[in-house]
């Protein structure tokens, strides 16, 4: 049972959006995914599913201590969660892009959505399967009437600025990252008319842009399009730079980093409530 109290960024009992599920469809990895070069000498699989809560919160440190102790150097974070309580979900997050001993990977064969989209983009690298889900995180509190409904301004305002922070840190468009959180939020894919890149900016990057008539629009992406939480596939999420690359098992999860045959692995599997 969840307690009522007013709504603060710090309170755990602060719960995102979750989406509707979605069925994964297994595929072969993609032609356009280069796998990595770097080779790892010992790899361990994480995998956690339904809501985050801090008891899952907790497991998944403990795991992480014992794949250092045990020489890591490579930790799949598998993730199949609708999301969570929001405190639990951006620890995880921080302690994934703090993590200095090991690469990691966030494997979603079938959904990262709300908080288990924050979760994953702490990770070095986030593979999906083609027709996994990735997105949907806008916060949500509970009234003092019980009703959930949509988090106060300066809560979506500092989680904005959080996610993007940690796209940021991890390579990704922060503005995709951003449209997970703001329903409002429309980013385009545009092109610097004097170098050439192109990138994906809202109107707010391109106008606090030191250059801003630099830059053409070439196209809104049409998941952040007004009153939507930007949620992509995994194919999708390739295409747009939020993913490294699309696999559908964990067979191709061995082939993709060049793994032996066995590995450490653990799983945690929560209860449908908090």
């Amino acid at each position: 049972m969840m307690v009522r109290q007013p709504a603060t960024f710090s309170s755990i009992r602060i719960w995102l959006v979750m989406a509707v599920l979605f069925a994964a469809a297994a595929c072969a990895v993609r032609a356009q995914d280069d796998p990595p070069a770097r080779s790892f000498r010992k790899a361990v699989l994480i995998r956690f599913e339904g809501p985050i809560t801090p008891l899952l919160e907790q497991f998944v440190y403990r795991k992480l201590d014992v794949a250092q102790d045990q020489g890591a150097d490579l930790v799949i974070i598998e993730i199949d969660s609708p999301g969570g309580y929001l405190d639990a979900s951006l620890n995880l997050a921080d302690r994934f892009l703090a993590l200095d001993w090991a690469h990691t990977v966030a494997f979603v064969p079938r959904e990262a959505l709300s908080g288990a989209a924050i979760a994953a983009l702490g990770c070095n690298e986030i593979v999906m399967a083609p027709e996994a889900h990735l997105g949907d995180a806008g916060p949500i509190s509970q009234g003092e009437d019980a009703l959930f409904r949509h988090a106060p301004e300066k809560i979506r305002s500092e989680l904005a600025l959080r996610v993007r922070d940690l796209a940021e840190a991890t390579g990704r468009p922060p503005a995709l990252a951003e449209a997970m959180v703001d329903m409002d939020l429309v980013v385009y894919r545009v092109r610097n008319e004097n170098t050439g890149v192109e990138t994906f900016l809202s109107d707010h990057d391109i106008e606090s842009s030191d250059a801003p008539e630099d830059w053409d629009k070439l196209q809104p992406v049409q998941e952040s399009r007004e009153k939507h939480f930007l949620t992509v596939t995994g194919r999708r999420a390739v295409e747009l730079e939020l993913a490294e690359g699309t696999v559908a098992t964990r067979d191709e999860i061995k082939l993709r980093y060049a793994l032996e045959a066995t590995y450490s692995s653990w799983n945690h599997r929560a209860s449908t409530r908090p």
